[in-house]
């Protein structure tokens, strides 16, 4: 049976309801009720009513000694129920990325819809290179975020997609889940 389903984590602070989602959960929203070959599965904080009409699970971050993305990349995999999806589409968090990408056999898809610059493990040139270079791939939502990404980087492991929030994921998913599922590594 083939493995269609993409887990979409949010970030901590974002809801996924209709009285409280702010602009990544209702652009999660949005991509989720469109018609995909991929399931979606929402992974998120707790809310008392999500969206109707699209799977979700609230997200427990256990109590651990590490930081906040490491306990809640172990919410993440608990609340996943030991299914491995075919894709792990992380929001907004690189670290929480990173976090997930340690810990489940999963390729890890992030999507940055803010500077890049101003977040834990991509503020540096470094940093960026090392989360390019680890992850399967990184998308941001304009090209001015794409640039951000890009700065002080003279050759990264791989060009970021630019995904406008007009877009469907459905390409950048398949190119990554067939490259996993026909055995190149990850990242790709």
């Amino acid at each position: 049976m083939r493995n269609d389903m993409i887990a979409v984590v949010l970030p901590p602070g974002e809801a996924f309801s209709p009285t409280e989602a702010g602009p990544v959960g209702l652009e999660v929203h949005r991509l989720a009720v469109q018609p995909s070959v991929f399931r979606p599965l929402v992974l998120g904080s707790p809310v008392a009513a999500p969206f109707a009409g699209v799977p979700f699970r609230p997200v427990q971050p256990p109590w651990m000694l590490a930081g906040a993305a490491v306990r809640y990349a172990a919410g993440v995999e608990r609340a996943l129920g030991g299914r491995v999806p075919a894709l792990l589409e992380v929001h907004n968090l690189p670290d929480l990325a990173l976090a997930l990408a340690d810990r489940l056999p999963a390729p890890v898809l992030l999507v940055l819809h803010d500077d890049p610059q101003g977040m834990r493990r991509a503020g540096t040139p470094a940093e960026r290179f090392y989360l390019i270079g680890n992850l399967a791939r990184v998308a941001t939502l304009t090209a001015a975020l794409r640039d951000r990404l890009l700065d002080g980087l003279t050759e990264p492991p791989r060009p970021p997609d630019v995904l406008p929030e007009c877009t469907s994921f459905d390409a950048l998913r398949a190119d990554v889940v067939a490259a996993w599922a026909a055995g190149a590594a990850v990242p790709i």
